[in-house]
């Protein structure tokens, strides 16, 4: 029953606990309103059913944008070998291309959300001065958890990966995107990525087939 668990992946009902007592107050506060405005956000608009699919698309669109660091995703998902095989130009249309894709997708599976209840848990410092808050997805019985990393830019903490079951969308995103190019050259994969020839990753698509409707 994991299709809960692209809720969060929207990037993303709930019981907050208690802060860490131990964790920076303002960082901490601010990072959970982050991923709470953003999880609570996205589920209040897939209810909303007033909405044609297109509206409740753009909604979800302008929270993943205002919670998501997409061009440290981005760099992140190529890696410091491959990002300086790009040039500006390409650099800019890799971000705005790999931005579209994860919206596409982490979109349509999200809009199959059916009241799974969420927990979230506090807070908490990690590395080099990041953040990962965790969030308890439980649907039909079966817990599942996902974790949002946070980084701090200019003042705003914005997600830079989220992990699903312990699956890094970066890390499955990054290895698909170094098979085309090992081979290649950054206009192979900005190419795929314009004409979407480059499918969601098996290891994501699963998560949002097993309880698709229909399917066991």
């Amino acid at each position: 029953m994991k299709r809960a668990l692209f809720v969060a992946a929207a990037i993303f009902a709930s019981r907050p606990l208690a802060a860490a007592a131990d964790a920076p107050p303002s960082d901490a506060t601010a990072v959970r309103e982050v991923v709470e405005n953003s999880v609570n956000g996205t589920i209040a608009v897939l209810k909303d059913k007033a909405n044609d699919r297109d509206a409740r698309r753009r909604k979800v669109f302008t929270i993943i944008d205002s919670a998501v660091d997409f061009p440290l995703m981005g760099k992140l998902t190529l890696g410091r070998t491959h990002w300086s095989q790009f040039d500006s130009a390409q650099q800019k249309d890799f971000i705005a291309s790999f931005c579209r894709v994860v919206k596409d997708s982490v979109f349509d599976k999200v809009e199959i959300y059916t009241n799974e209840t969420v927990e979230f848990a506090a807070p908490a410092p990690a590395d080099n001065g990041k953040y990962q808050m965790s969030m308890d997805v439980l649907s039909k019985g079966q817990h599942h958890k996902a974790v949002f990393k946070l980084f701090r830019e200019g003042g705003a903490w914005k997600v830079y990966d989220l992990e699903a079951d312990g699956i890094s969308m970066v890390r499955i995103y990054a290895a698909q995107y170094d098979q085309v190019l090992q081979k290649g050259a950054p206009a192979d994969l900005l190419a795929k990525l314009k004409n979407k020839a480059l499918a969601v990753p098996d290891e994501f698509k699963a998560l949002g087939e097993t309880t698709t409707p229909g399917k066991k």
